[in-house]
Parts: structure tokens; C-alpha cells; sequence
């Protein structure tokens, strides 16, 4: 029986923009009032995917850590430390549900400080790393000059694709391997339709990696002959998204209506690949 789920993402799993479905929140998104993001979270964690994927298991506990902005490697940084701390503080591995949206491969995080001393109060589970993409903005994820600075360095003169490329389907690999050795059960699923056509381009250097996601794992990733896997399009929650017609919000978020049948999706194809 599972007990707890916890996802991680980016904002198609944190629930960025349903508070414009609220009237008293609609205008908050942008707020730097702490409580004000505080209750714009709540919002988002109450109609997000992974609260109505917790009804739909019957869990007691959801965590949701997704993160507007967020990078897989934030993902995979975050899933190591919960569930690291879930078993060692007395955690069943058989109650336990992973679930991770991955984002788009370009994005990453840098180490900035010490826990405590540089806090973002509207991602306090954030605290001393910032986050690395290509539209990095003061307005839309609190960057600073020198982020901002250290952004543009990076993406400039050290960021290659191909790099980003391996690397995304070796966080695939590396959190399958993960929760897979200790028991943990776990379902992937690719947000934004951007990694496809990378991961394919650069097969050359990925095909190897790509043949060892196991079945039913990630939704992208489908048998394609015997002992050979392949990434395919048209799998991923936004690709879903404007195929399904539900409701999106001005910067083409999904909004409630279809937070609640990604959910009823993901149950089905959990209960499907017999994950649970």
C-alpha cells in the first residue's frame, strides 16, 4: 500500500498559474509579499496534478517540490535527499510512490551558499542553490545582477548540448537505478516537449543509455524492437496538453481541468505497467 507520493518537477508539476482559476489570487503570482507566496503555493499544491494523483492512490501524504524554473538536476538533487531522509528516519520503501515530471534538458542549478544563508522565501527547500536556464529573469525565478551575470557566462562559453544531452538521459538512468535498488516505487514523464528531438539528433552518443530505461518507466520512452528502446514524440504533458483541448492559463499553463486528467492518466498507466 502506498502511503506517501512525492513529486518533483517543474511548473507544469508545481502548478504554475492556477491561481488565476482563484479571484482573490489571480493577481499574485508575481507577489514578493511572503505570505501572499505562501498562499499562492498552497493554492497551487491543493489543484496540481499530484494532489489529485494522491486522491486517486488514497495516500496520506503528498509532497509536492515542484519548482517553476526547476532543472532536472534540481529534481534528481531533491529526490536523493527525501528519500534518503524518508528511510533513514523509518520509512517503508513499499509505501513509497516517486513520481518526477523532467523539464527541459537545457536547464541546471549552481551551487551558491550554505542552507540558511541565502533563503528564497517562496522555495525555502531551495535554499543556497539557484537556478541556471536560458531565460533566466529577475521578474519570473528572483534573479539577481550576479546570477543573471553568472548566468549568461555559462550558457555563453561553457553550456553544449550534447553535454546536456547525455546528461539528461543519464538523470533518467540515475533515478531509475536509484529507487529501483532500494525498493522505491517510481513513474517518469518528460513535462515540456523539448528533449525529444536532442536526444534523438545526438542518438550516436545516447542510444546506449536510452536502451537501458526499463519499460513502463518513463511515458517517452517505448520498446522499439527487441532488447532496444526508444524516446518517441508526442508523450509529454504539454504535447498532451494541446492535443486534450483543456483549459490553459495566459502563459499556457494548465490550469485545474487538466492537472485532474493528467492525474487520471498517470493513475491509469501506473496501474497499467503494474507500478502499483
Amino acid at each position: 500500500m502506498i502511503r506517501t507520493l512525492y513529486a518533483n518537477g517543474c511548473s507544469f508539476t508545481e502548478g504554475k498559474e492556477l491561481e488565476e482559476e482563484d479571484p482573490e489570487l489571480r493577481l499574485a503570482g508575481q507577489s514578493k509579499d511572503i505570505l501572499t507566496q505562501t498562499q499562492v503555493r498552497a493554492y497551487r499544491n491543493k489543484k496540481a496534478w499530484p494532489s489529485h494523483l494522491g486522491r486517486l492512490l488514497d495516500v496520506e501524504t503528498v509532497i509536492n517540490a515542484g519548482r517553476s524554473g526547476g532543472s532536472n538536476a534540481r529534481a534528481v538533487r531533491m529526490t536523493y535527499d527525501y528519500v534518503c531522509s524518508y528511510l533513514a528516519a523509518g520509512g517503508s520503501a513499499e509505501e513509497l510512490l516517486v513520481c518526477i515530471g523532467f523539464t527541459d534538458l537545457v536547464r541546471t542549478e549552481r551551487f551558491t551558499s550554505m542552507p540558511g544563508v541565502d533563503v528564497r522565501s517562496d522555495a525555502p527547500f531551495d535554499d543556497g542553490w539557484s537556478l541556471m536556464k536560458t531565460n533566466l529573469s529577475t521578474k519570473k525565478h528572483g534573479a539577481d545582477r550576479s546570477g543573471l551575470k553568472v548566468n549568461r557566462f555559462y550558457y555563453r562559453y561553457l553550456f553544449t548540448e550534447e553535454q546536456a544531452t547525455v546528461t539528461y538521459v543519464q538523470q533518467v538512468l540515475n533515478m531509475q537505478f536509484f529507487l529501483s535498488s532500494l525498493g522505491v516505487r517510481f513513474h517518469f514523464h518528460d513535462a515540456l516537449a523539448t528533449n525529444a528531438e536532442p536526444v534523438n539528433r545526438f542518438s550516436l552518443i545516447t542510444q546506449h543509455l536510452i536502451n537501458f530505461v526499463k519499460p513502463g518507466a518513463h511515458r517517452s520512452v517505448h520498446s522499439a524492437g527487441k532488447n532496444e528502446m526508444a524516446y518517441k514524440d508526442g508523450h509529454t504533458f504539454e504535447e498532451w496538453l494541446v492535443r486534450s483541448g483543456a483549459p490553459r492559463a495566459s502563459a499556457q499553463h494548465p490550469l485545474s481541468e487538466a492537472h485532474q486528467q493528467w492525474a487520471r492518466l498517470l493513475h491509469s498507466e501506473l496501474l497499467e505497467s503494474e507500478i502499483i
